[in-house]
């Protein structure tokens, strides 16, 4: 695998027009909260902005071709907590995408932050971030049964 380029903090509206439609893509967001909305520029921009505003930050991350995902640093200074949560391109999964990107995140959130902890989450269904999260030495802190609703049905 190649190196990856990161970005951090950026908006460019002709690059983010591809994580609209990741992030409008059902069948890719099924582990994820955001599939319950629906997405467009300028709800992403918001988005961007408010996580900025909020002392967080956002990563985008490149190949030399093209678009291979981004990465949210939600921070909570007052009680030195930062939340990663990362997205990979559909045409970048099952590459090992994923795990660099969250390992980059993870460097980027040391390196900048200083946390006392690092919180990260996912779908009990979502085995790919799992492996992702133990790989990267992180270990299984609850299990919040019935926080989502999927299929009609609390998982």
């Amino acid at each position: 695998m190649e190196s990856l380029i990161l970005e951090v903090n950026t908006w460019d509206h002709s690059r983010m027009a591809a994580i609209v439609d990741w992030l409008n893509d059902h069948e890719h967001m099924k582990h994820s909260r955001q599939r319950h909305a629906s997405h467009n520029s300028t709800s992403q921009q918001a988005y961007v902005q408010n996580l900025i505003g909020n002392g967080g930050s956002y990563l985008v991350f490149w190949d030399k071709k093209s678009l291979v995902g981004t990465a949210s640093l939600i921070t909570d200074t007052f009680h030195g907590i930062c939340e990663i949560g990362i997205l990979v391109s559909p045409l970048k999964k099952k590459h090992g995408y994923g795990k660099k990107i969250f390992s980059l995140s993870l460097e980027f959130c040391l390196a900048h932050y200083s946390p006392y902890k690092i919180r990260c989450g996912c779908s009990s269904q979502n085995l790919a971030m799992q492996r992702i999260l133990l790989a990267s030495g992180f270990e299984l802190e609850a299990i919040l049964k019935g926080e989502e609703l999927q299929d009609n049905s609390r998982k």
